[in-house]
């Protein structure tokens, strides 16, 4: 309310890749994620243009090399993430 000009980014969880064999864990998230995005839908369609949505597939890659066991990020897990968050708030803030 004070600052109706700040940016708000969505971003949802982590697609781990051990999630094909847990089920509860991917239902879990899937979940979480799709209300996350049925949330930002609805600030979106009250008229707010500065929220933004980060899809889970971008954010650490598809190859396992981005956690330890599945679940846990590596170094490089969290420097894949970081860059592509990275790279989203600066297409926000400089509206690329």
């Amino acid at each position: 309310e004070k600052n109706p000009q700040t940016p708000i980014l969505f971003v949802e969880s982590v697609l781990f890749t051990h999630m094909p064999y847990d089920k509860t864990m991917r239902e879990t998230v899937l979940e979480k994620n799709r209300l996350l995005k049925e949330e930002y839908q609805k600030i979106k369609k009250q008229g707010d243009k500065n929220v933004y949505y980060l899809e889970s597939s971008s954010l650490i890659g598809t190859d396992g090399e981005s956690t330890v066991d599945g679940i846990h990020l590596t170094d490089l897990g969290f420097s894949r993430f970081a860059v592509v968050l990275e790279d989203k708030l600066t297409e926000i803030v400089f509206k690329k």
